[in-house]
């Protein structure tokens, strides 16, 4: 096939233009007004992200577009030469937040090498808002439940032997009240504490036969971690300067398949449950005061009133019981009595709360009765026999007055109440319940006031003639002359 040089020559100059625009090259010679400079944009890619905020990305290039030779092309020029503004390059996109969702963290070792153990993993609330960035939130907003945060694992059957001991949790019951503020208390697991805002407290969890790098702790469906302010230690839970909003709730001690519990709530410094507490803790540094002495070298147990007064009736009952024990602190405190349950004049029942607690000068640790029953002291009565007759107040309402004003619209009539004691009549003073209270005043009908009578119209002689008196306009029209004619017809 024969090639001409003009033909060369034009397959050369189309070869070096689509060489030049593969590269890339920019091309900054000069050019006619007459080629046409525009920006070369390309679609938008995909989102980012789903959701929480992402970016969509596009090609922006500033070409040249002419024709050499019949044939169209593109070149890349500097942007300096395309028209302004410069198109954006991203674009934002899925802006709403992303709901939240349950996120599960890796399971641990199975807490047993033999047996049947349990895998702990942390799972926690976790939304997404924009950014992308990943934050704790509070369980409620994870629809649906929480995946399991624990669960058995068995890796081998443990080999029998004689000397295997089972293991087991050594938990308490009890309920703790803080008085005052210390530096650190220490309790066991399986009770109640009501801590003061800000106080540090360590929850054991002894487990016999148990090693301690094998216990977990969790609260509200997760583990409890290993570092921070409230955290899990081998010598067990530790809360650090604890806060209301965030550290009230159950903890639970984990061992194996073995679990129990701990409620931490938290009180205000005047809560009354610690009032009664308090006094004990003053009359008990009171020097010279007869119920606060020793025998055997060993300080004597109280029983405390609702009053903060020394019951001395059933404190010495108890001397006697207690003068070998060397359990100082634990006493029977005793609430305040009930009303009586009988009615006015008759015989029931009251009651009251007796609590075997254990005193010390920052908190009161209340445990069950069997304690103080094993030092051999014998409990308070709970209930006693009561009667009303004695002080049975009653209102006593005396006659009424006249009804007053003597005339107008409405009057009102009054009468005296006094309390007396029903047995005797006399004054009882403040003793009568003021919720079943008499009345003391009622309304009362009182007649029209008279008014001031004349005449407003000439022509009341004649409705006198007519006898018009007997209709009430006439009455209000012609009231004098309507008067005196009642006076004359009455005579």
């Amino acid at each position: 096939m024969a090639w001409s040089s003009e033909g060369v020559r034009l397959t050369l100059f189309l070869v070096l233009d689509l060489v030049t625009q593969a590269v890339g090259e920019v091309d900054n010679s000069t050019y006619s007004s007459q080629d046409a400079v525009r920006w070369d944009i390309s679609e938008f890619g995909a989102c980012s992200v789903a959701c929480g905020g992402g970016i969509q990305v596009r090609t922006i290039r500033c070409v040249r577009s002419s024709q050499k030779f019949g044939v169209d092309k593109e070149i890349r020029v500097p942007e300096s030469l395309c028209p302004l503004p410069v198109p954006p390059l991203t674009l934002s996109c899925n802006s709403q937040a992303c709901t939240a969702q349950w996120t599960k963290g890796e399971w641990s070792q199975c807490t047993v090498t033999c047996g049947t153990g349990t895998q702990m993993r942390e799972v926690t609330c976790q939304s997404a808002p924009l950014q992308g960035r990943r934050y704790h939130v509070a369980p409620s907003e994870c629809g649906g439940l929480a995946p399991e945060s624990s669960r058995k694992c068995h890796i081998a059957d443990c080999p029998f032997h004689d000397k295997i001991k089972p293991y087991s949790i050594l938990s308490e019951n009890y309920t703790l009240i803080q008085l005052h503020r210390t530096k650190k208390i220490k309790v066991n697991i399986g009770g109640q504490v009501h801590l003061l805002p800000g106080q540090t407290i360590v929850v054991k969890c002894p487990v016999k036969h148990y090693s301690k790098q094998l216990i977990y702790w969790s609260t509200d469906y997760r583990l409890v971690p290993f570092m921070g302010r409230v955290r899990s230690t081998p010598g067990g839970l530790y809360i650090s300067k604890g806060d209301p909003s965030t550290d009230a709730g159950v903890y639970t001690c984990i061992a194996g398949n073995l679990t129990a519990s701990i409620t931490v709530l938290f009180i205000g410094k005047d809560d009354p449950s610690t009032v009664i507490y308090k006094q004990w803790l003053k009359n008990s540094n009171k020097k010279n005061h007869h119920h606060k002495y020793k025998i055997h070298g060993h300080r004597n147990n109280d029983i405390l009133t609702s009053a903060g007064e020394i019951n001395y009736e059933e404190l010495n009952q108890q001397r006697d019981q207690s003068h070998n024990s060397s359990h100082s602190s634990l006493v029977y405190v005793t609430g305040d009595w009930s009303p009586c349950s009988a009615a006015c004049g008759l015989k029931g029942h009251r009651k009251r709360k007796v609590s075997c607690s254990h005193m010390t000068p920052k908190y009161v640790k209340i445990v069950p009765d069997l304690e103080c029953q094993a030092l051999g002291l014998d409990k308070p009565e709970t209930i006693e026999e009561c009667s009303t007759y004695k002080h049975c107040a009653i209102w006593r309402p005396g006659p009424w007055s006249q009804c007053l004003p003597s005339c107008g619209p409405a009057g009102h009539m009054t009468r005296l109440l006094t309390c007396a004691w029903e047995s005797t009549g006399q004054s009882a003073g403040t003793a009568c319940d003021l919720n079943n209270k008499p009345t003391v005043s009622k309304p009362c009908k009182t007649r029209p006031c008279p008014l001031e009578c004349s005449d407003s119209s000439e022509y009341c002689d004649l409705a006198r003639m007519l006898k018009l008196c007997r209709f009430y306009h006439f009455q209000q029209q012609c009231c004098l002359t309507c008067e005196r004619q009642q006076l004359i017809q009455g005579q």
